[in-house]
């Protein structure tokens, strides 16, 4: 697990919403089951087709920083209706 990825992936997610999807709000969220953490980030922009669009810098970076904290990354799109990216991964237990 790496913090820093993750701070990264959400940085990028957070930029990509400001800029592009023209969206009014931004919503982010953090759950936590017993080892496994989803981090999710919702606009409610314009969207994009994402089979129509080439993977920019943006989502490639996201898709191998995930990758490099063994995590499961997900962008889901639609037009008019904004963007959702999750990352699902394990962290290490405390006691």
């Amino acid at each position: 697990f790496s913090s820093h990825e993750l701070y990264l992936i959400f940085k990028e997610a957070i930029c990509n919403a400001s800029k592009y999807a023209l969206c009014s709000s931004i919503q982010v969220g953090l759950t936590r089951y017993k080892n496994t953490c989803t981090l999710t980030i919702h606009d409610n922009g314009r969207g994009f087709d994402i089979n129509a669009v080439s993977s920019g810098n943006g989502i490639y970076n996201m898709k191998q920083r995930a990758k490099k904290m063994n995590a499961v990354f997900h962008i889901e799109s639609l037009e008019n209706k904004g963007t959702l990216v999750t990352v699902t991964f394990r962290i290490p237990r405390f006691r």
